[in-house]
């Protein structure tokens, strides 16, 4: 049996994530250092010999920063700081300091497709003039029937990814709620800004940054607005400052999408070495698994396995991160394993999306047609994952559905 790998060669290796076994932790319900009912920096800092001592050497933080916290913390009010019930910026850099010290690599957030409307730039935006560059940090339109094509992800809390502003007199765009205004990658500056977001962390230690998702950072007419070019124009943009300033650093794709549509955010041209995410989450694989315990056959997990490796040269099962370690059940992150709802709602799985899978026996296919997506539903007992299923309840409602 192999060694263990020293902490030191670990934290050394340019291409750690390779071999990074991860421990994701909500800080707000990890350690509380203080009794104040929310957990901390400092209570992380304290447990940090425990959690090395599981055996993980990477530490996945969510979201962490100043928030409304309508979204768990991923609607961010301020990029650089740190939600005061948390700690301060000096507890983020001594826990940085300190799981460096243990041989522990440090894994955080990155959400640039979208903000809180309580962050400064929609606060001035929507004050700015119609047109300008600070009101177009932010998608805006005067009618809310663009972009027609384009899904609602949440259909139980949104009627429309268009919300009228009342300071602004416009509408503006959001994929996700209507209290998360969407970022306008079609201006400059926002690049700018969220590269110097990056930076900020990259140069406090953070290792690797988790991408929120970037199926949706670009908008166009006449598209589904999601995986467009120019969405991976974004992420080259994005990787080139890596390459160029980080080498030792990672980008984890968050895309809740088909195989052949998640190895794009690989990047490559024609087979070349990657340009974009360093890896990236098997969305299909995570649900199937539940699916594959519940209905005690292994066909949910050796289907989609079989479709991810029709992708030669371009993707492969050892690309994909497994799941992550949980911390513990009170967590109630929206990031760990979840099986969608629609996965135990007789009749309403839904065939066109990434967490389906065709019963055993049936035939499978990467993408249903269109006309094709009512399929016969794959059914599962809720018995079998009732406890896992109200472990997974993030805003006290069944709503397991991946927002990506």
């Amino acid at each position: 049996m192999a060694k263990p790998r020293k902490p030191a060669a670990f934290i050394k290796d340019p291409l750690w994530y390779k071999d990074a076994v991860v421990y994701q932790v909500h800080l707000k319900s990890f350690f509380d250092s203080n009794n104040d009912g929310v957990g901390d920096f400092a209570g992380l800092i304290d447990k940090l010999d425990y959690i090395a001592d599981l055996g993980v050497n990477t530490i996945w933080l969510l979201p962490f920063y100043p928030s409304p916290r309508r979204d768990d913390g991923y609607d961010i009010a301020e990029y650089k700081n740190v939600h005061p019930d948390y700690g301060s910026m000096a507890d983020a850099r001594r826990f940085i300091t300190e799981a460096h010290k243990r041989g522990l690599r440090v894994i955080t957030e990155l959400v640039i497709n979208h903000t809180s409307d309580q962050h400064p730039w929609f606060q001035r935006a929507r004050k700015a003039k119609k047109g300008s560059a600070a009101r177009n940090f932010y998608v805006w339109s005067d009618t809310d029937d663009k972009y027609q094509g384009t899904r609602i992800i949440f259909l139980d809390t949104e009627k429309s990814n268009w919300t009228w502003d009342p300071v602004a007199k416009q509408y503006f765009w959001h994929r996700f709620y209507s209290h998360q205004p969407d970022l306008n990658f079609d201006n400059p500056q926002v690049m700018k800004a969220v590269l110097g977001v990056m930076r900020y962390w990259l140069d406090l230690g953070i290792d690797g940054l988790r991408l929120d998702a970037i199926p949706y950072l670009v908008e166009r007419d006449g598209t589904n607005n999601e995986n467009l070019p120019e969405t991976h124009v974004v992420l080259k943009q994005i990787r080139a400052e890596i390459d160029a300033n980080y080498p030792d650093r990672m980008l984890l794709a968050e895309a809740n999408q088909w195989p052949e549509d998640t190895q794009l955010y690989f990047g490559g041209e024609n087979g070349g070495p990657g340009d974009e995410c360093h890896m990236a989450f098997h969305f299909p694989l995570m649900p199937r698994m539940y699916m594959a315990i519940a209905q005690e056959d292994r066909f949910p997990i050796t289907d989609i396995l079989r479709q991810t490796a029709g992708h030669p040269g371009q993707l492969s099962v050892g690309d994909l991160p497994a799941q992550p370690r949980r911390t513990h059940p009170g967590d109630g992150d929206r990031q760990g394993t979840r099986l969608p709802l629609e996965l135990l709602r007789v009749g309403q799985a839904r065939a066109d999306q990434p967490w389906h899978s065709p019963p055993p026996g049936t035939a499978a296919r990467a993408r249903p047609p269109a006309h094709r997506a009512a399929q016969q539903p794959v059914v599962v007992d809720a018995r079998h994952a009732g406890d896992l299923l109200r472990r997974r309840d993030r805003h006290g409602r069944q709503h397991l559905s991946r927002r990506s």
